[in-house]
């Protein structure tokens, strides 16, 4: 699954939901490539005024609710393979919160990207410039996590001096 702002953020959510179904049928996610969602919707974290809950939820709105409508917080072992990308200028989602995201997902083991790009803003990836480049690295995430993992690690052991049983120790993700 694929999306854009708020379209990054409900593919987030369908990977997080147990028992994705379509037309009656199992239909889990193998991967996600999210750009520019939001990722808290916890009230005082959405830098937008008015508050979100209010404005997504109604009255009703509360800090369970939105919690329960934040990819964020539906982090768990066995997530798909994610790709996240975000601008370290996007006043409307801070990057940190993407990052927030990535580093849950290490934690579970997932197998995750993240790609910041330094002075661009939110939906940057629009931009005639950057179209190309951006679909290109989605091309490789779902190429190394679904279409050949197995070239990608067998390749990596064969000719990485550094991943092979000789070499250093492996970073832990931060949490571990």
């Amino acid at each position: 699954m694929q999306g854009f702002s708020s379209g990054g953020h409900l593919a987030l959510l369908a990977a997080a939901t147990a028992g994705n179904y379509v037309f009656g049928e199992p239909a889990p996610v193998a991967a996600v490539v999210s750009l520019f969602a939001p990722l808290d919707l916890t009230n005082g974290v959405f830098p937008v005024r008015p508050p979100p809950l209010a404005v997504l939820f109604g009255p009703e709105g509360n800090d369970d609710i939105a919690r329960a409508a934040s990819p964020l917080y539906h982090v768990a072992p066995g997530f798909p393979p994610t790709f996240l990308l975000s601008g370290m200028e996007d006043r409307l989602l801070p990057y940190q919160e993407t990052l927030r995201l990535f580093q849950a997902l290490a934690v579970v083991g997932t197998k995750a990207e993240l790609h910041l790009y330094n002075g661009q803003t939110h939906e940057f990836a629009a931009l005639p410039s950057m179209t190309e480049p951006v679909e290109a690295e989605i091309a490789l995430i779902l190429d190394r996590a679904l279409v050949a993992p197995d070239h990608y690690r067998d390749e990596n052991l064969r000719l990485n001096k550094f991943a092979g049983p000789g070499g250093p120790p492996r970073a832990q993700p931060p949490g571990r």
